[in-house]
């Protein structure tokens, strides 16, 4: 017998463009089969239907976290979190408390520490690092996960206290007698010292996607697979229904298709393959494997990752001008934009999605020329490929989204001054002539091109309501300077139906209406464009099944 459920009472909104809101919808095995009056919905029920009184609170489809990394992620709960702390006292005695709690630990790993936040405005070197912990390997990140800083002990356990070739774009920065200050410039970098950490080099899949560097054990295999679980159950914590990862590769896929098998895949789950700066043209080929790999309703493979620039913070993103506090430094695109553009052409015609990694505004152009020489080559495809972040637009370039049907992907807690990000300095790092070129969601909108919002996680806090709650909250630096917030609605829309459009799969979810696939999330209050940061998840509900209840 097909189970089902019905949820009743309830201020639900279906997402539906221009659709009234309702009071309850029927869920019948996986698919949502009726939405209506509470009295239409109470009508279908059995005696073995499933009623859950809403009571008034919010009812949504499910939230799509439209850019995430799940291993990077999980991981991140197991580490020092440094958010919050400034000032080098503070910041000792946090390190050195984790230390001695954790005395097994082989590298100590402390995330998410905002640039300048030692004592004088300044970055740690490893003889500053030395000083907090001397004799244990000690690696920093930084709150952007781009960087980071490393202990005198972890450069030489990762043999690369003078230095190592790392290729273009990453860098491990060295003094002038040829050894390593401790600075750690992008991922390839920070994956140097990773390598020597807790899940031996494996948490380096977060973000860098590349495959494990020695064979796995299978007790490893199953630590790996016990820690991407926690990760899946704290998205369905939080009310997503859908995670697109950002970053993937053939390990990360079988460990996902064996949660699959054992029931325990509570999200829905994207995975990309990750293309990587200098990559031969044939890997396409691995793209292609993981597309025949994933393809399932709960787990699929259908985009191609790419990183165009670094960040801003660190002077690494790409820009069309120089640097405010830097002349004559753009910094450079990751990828030759002859190459990409290639690359691009080859994807788009064999259907793949592309997501780009564009923080300035040369990089986010370099892509969009990208697509365009797609579009020239194989006429429109509908494979709506994006530009992740978009962190500086240049004017010139905004009406081309639209035009190439091109997806702004957004993270609200991104802008300095929002979610766990201070205003300082990376506002003057912008440059104050570039503020209204900074972060433009609502200028993009407005031009017809389609908006999808998300968190980064672990570079930013996970829950959607909290990026709803940042979104509708950011404040303008300046009083001249554009208000760039979406309205309560296209906010909503940019955390479900615009997400499930930008993943492509608007056909199966997103939207709460009958034959679509039963994702849906329940609040513990009717929200508002007011309360969003008070209001906690109830249920979320994947495919007709509930994956957390908030009594659970």
């Amino acid at each position: 017998m097909t189970s089902s459920l019905a949820i009743v009472n309830a201020d639900l909104r279906t997402m539906e463009p221009g659709g009234p809101r309702q009071q309850a919808i029927f869920v019948s095995g996986d698919r949502v089969a009726a939405v209506g009056s509470t009295e239409e919905i109470k009508a279908l029920c059995t005696v073995d239907t499933r009623v859950v009184d809403a009571e008034g609170a919010t009812v949504l489809p499910g939230f799509v976290e439209s850019h995430m990394h799940l291993f990077f992620g999980a991981y991140s709960l197991k580490v020092l979190r440094l958010e919050a702390i400034t000032g080098t006292a503070a910041l000792t005695r946090a390190i050195q408390e984790f230390a001695a709690q954790n005395p097994d630990y082989n590298l100590l790993v402390a995330q998410g520490l905002a640039y300048a936040s030692f004592d004088g405005g300044q970055n740690p070197d490893r003889h500053i690092l030395d000083a907090i912990c001397p004799d244990r390997p000690l690696l920093l990140q930084s709150a952007d996960f781009h960087n980071g800083w490393a202990n005198t002990a972890a450069l030489q356990a990762a043999d690369v206290l003078r230095g190592r070739d790392l290729g273009p774009g990453s860098h491990i920065e060295l003094d002038a007698d040829g050894m390593a200050t401790g600075t750690l410039i992008e991922p390839p970098a920070v994956a140097t010292i990773q390598a020597r950490g807790p899940h031996g080099g494996r948490e380096v899949l977060g973000l860098e996607g590349v495959e494990p560097a020695q064979e796995v054990t299978q007790a490893q295999r199953e630590a790996d697979k016990a820690l991407m679980r926690e990760g899946l159950k704290y998205c369905a914590q939080h009310g997503i229904t859908t995670i697109i990862n950002m970053d993937g590769n053939l390990y990360q896929a079988s460990l996902l298709q064996e949660i699959e098998a054992e029931g325990d895949l509570c999200c829905r789950l994207e995975l990309p393959y990750h293309f990587t700066p200098g990559e031969p043209v044939e890997n396409i080929e691995i793209a292609e494997q993981m597309r025949r790999k994933l393809d399932s309703p709960m787990l699929w493979c259908n985009r191609v990752k790419f990183f165009m620039d670094g960040t801003l913070d660190a002077h690494t993103g790409y820009r069309v001008r120089d640097y405010p506090d830097t002349a004559g430094h753009k910094s450079a695109p990751l990828h030759d934009p002859a190459r990409f553009s290639d690359l691009a052409v080859e994807l788009d015609k064999r259907g793949f999605q592309i997501a780009v990694h564009a923080i300035g505004d040369g990089a986010v152009r370099a892509v969009l020329d990208g697509y365009e020489a797609a579009r020239s080559a194989n006429g429109p495809q509908g494979n709506r490929h994006r530009i992740e972040h978009i962190e500086l637009l240049d004017p010139a370039d905004r009406p081309r989204f639209a035009a190439l049907d091109v997806v702004a992907s957004f993270m609200p807690p991104h802008p300095p001054g929002c979610g766990d990000f201070p205003l300082e300095p990376l506002a003057s790092i912008i440059g104050r002539d570039q503020w209204p070129d900074a972060y433009t969601w609502r200028t993009l909108k407005e031009t017809g091109a389609r908006v999808c919002f998300s968190s980064d996680w672990p570079i930013a806090a996970l829950p959607p309501l909290t990026g709803i709650d940042i979104a509708l909250t950011r404040q303008v630096w300046d009083a001249d300077q554009k208000d760039e917030r979406l309205s309560f609605e296209d906010t909503l829309a940019a955390y479900t139906s615009e997400g499930a459009y930008a993943c492509r799969r608007d056909d199966h979810f997103g939207r709460l209406a009958p034959g679509l696939l039963a994702d849906i999330v329940v609040l513990d209050r009717m929200l508002t464009d007011s309360n969003a940061g008070d209001t906690a998840i109830a249920a979320t509900i994947c495919n007709g099944v509930v994956t957390y209840l908030a009594t659970d």
